[in-house]
């Protein structure tokens, strides 16, 4: 039995099924987004609740179950008296000086005041409940999920066009995008001159680190290059440096790889 040729396929496939799972992943969060944004126009003109909502947590005042930057989806409460205590919900705030924000806090605790059910809510991290009870017409949604740290790429996006010196980050946008089609074609063409092929995975931004590391080194290598950085992505962004440092390198080399190929591979044409 070749141990190598197993270990080989079981690496690849791993490595396939973690990349379907992140793009499958994304995708469905990217029809969730936009089916937010249609149902909170929605919402905003006519005053009905969408079945699902999606809010970026802002503050910290739910750590450290829910932290800044978390995103949590929110699903529509169709009856109210189906709240329990322990619940987290968002609603619209009806405190004097911050009427109509959007809150995400815990139920600590239910009343009935003339006749209707009023909750008392508080932040995991506040000491003292909020101000206001919340009343049944001030409801939006109650957690149906919760996407840790997703809200920093919508975040990075606001602050893109909105920061005090937006220009000098639409500058470096833009100067990245360019890098990044440049960066595409050469992978292409270093693709064609080994393979005698393109390959249109050299445009999706994570797997263009896998072309990088199969025509380097080789298949088997490239995946054991690639896992890492999807788990690094998504367990321990604080680890980005260190990993853009190392495919700096391997960037630089192989630009020198591809041009000592070319130029060997022309010199034979040549003869």
């Amino acid at each position: 039995m070749n141990y190598k040729s197993i270990l080989s396929k079981l690496i690849a496939l791993i490595g396939k099924s973690m990349i379907g799972i992140i793009f499958l992943s994304f995708f469905l969060f990217l029809i969730l987004i936009l089916y937010s944004i249609f149902s909170m126009k929605v919402y905003e003109q006519n005053g009905n609740v969408p079945n699902f909502s999606i809010y970026t947590i802002a503050t910290g005042s739910m750590a450290p179950y829910i932290n800044e930057l978390d995103v949590i989806v929110n699903r529509r409460i169709e009856n109210p008296a189906s709240i329990e205590i322990g619940d987290i919900i968002t609603f619209r705030s009806s405190v004097r000086g911050i009427e109509g924000l959007t809150i995400t806090h815990r139920v600590i605790d239910i009343v009935e005041v003339n006749g209707q059910r009023e909750f008392q809510t508080r932040g995991d991290a506040n000491i003292s409940p909020d101000p206001a009870n919340v009343r049944e017409e001030n409801l939006i949604g109650v957690k149906f999920l919760l996407l840790p740290g997703v809200g920093r790429i919508p975040n990075a996006i606001w602050y893109v066009f909105n920061a005090p010196n937006a220009i000098i980050y639409q500058s470096f946008l833009l100067i990245g995008v360019l890098i990044y089609i440049i960066w595409s074609i050469f992978l292409n063409k270093y693709h064609l001159l080994i393979y005698n092929k393109r390959t249109p995975m050299a445009w999706i931004p994570i797997l263009q680190n896998y072309i990088l590391g199969k025509l380097i080194f080789n298949e088997d290598i490239s995946w054991l290059i690639i896992i890492p950085l999807i788990l690094i992505a998504v367990f321990l962004p604080q680890m980005w440096l260190p990993v853009i440092i190392v495919l700096l390198l391997m960037n630089i080399y192989g630009i020198f790889r591809y041009l000592k190929l070319k130029k060997n591979n022309d010199r034979v044409i040549s003869n």
